[in-house]
């Protein structure tokens, strides 16, 4: 998915999110799942402290913080245990000719079934070089998009110990007429 340009932006956001592609975890390939598996796994060494997703990891977590090791094992631990257990993340792109770089993500899970499906957010990041650019509005949006894509009617925002996911769903509950607040962290997306 490439971000379109969105309306009321400086200049400055509009060029950088022009230069910037989203890509859903579970659908990458080839060169670009490879450069996700080494951000993803940076990501997992260092899991919002406090989180129930720290708390998942364990120990665990310093091996994906061992150079030379910690790549290949992030893409085991995603393909063969996140991704099955509902995990995913939509990853934002600085692209560039000579070297694209990941700079933020949204990391979530799906819970239950059918009418009952929930999004999960549990990790909002954007890195610091690039706050202030409406990047995190814009995964924030796509997050929505994939939602209903797939069906999923309630989305539950910062249930683990992420700060901008929380701040995310305040600052959402304000300026959106398309969802409605049901609870302190979870909205029901309208249609």
């Amino acid at each position: 998915m490439t971000l379109p340009q969105v309306e009321g932006t400086r200049s400055s956001d509009a060029s950088l999110q022009e230069r910037c592609n989203v890509h859903l975890y579970s659908e990458t390939q080839g060169l670009t799942r490879v450069r996700a598996n080494n951000y993803l796994a940076w990501r997992l060494g260092f899991p919002d402290k406090g989180s129930k997703f720290e708390r998942k990891l364990g120990a665990a977590k310093y091996a994906f913080r061992l150079p030379i090791v910690n790549i290949p094992l992030a893409h085991l631990a995603l393909t063969k245990k996140l991704l099955p257990e509902g995990y995913n993340a939509l990853l934002i792109e600085r692209a560039g000719a000579l070297s694209p770089k990941f700079i933020g993500e949204i990391a979530y899970q799906l819970h239950g079934s059918g009418a009952e499906r929930e999004m999960h957010v549990f990790s909002v990041r954007v890195h610091p070089d690039y706050e202030g650019h409406k990047l995190g509005s814009r995964l924030q949006d796509e997050s929505i998009a994939v939602a209903r894509m797939q069906g999923i009617p309630t989305w539950v925002f910062g249930e683990g110990n992420n700060d901008a996911a929380k701040h995310m769903f305040r600052r959402y509950t304000k300026q959106k007429d398309d969802v409605t607040v049901v609870g302190a962290n979870t909205l029901r997306i309208l249609d």
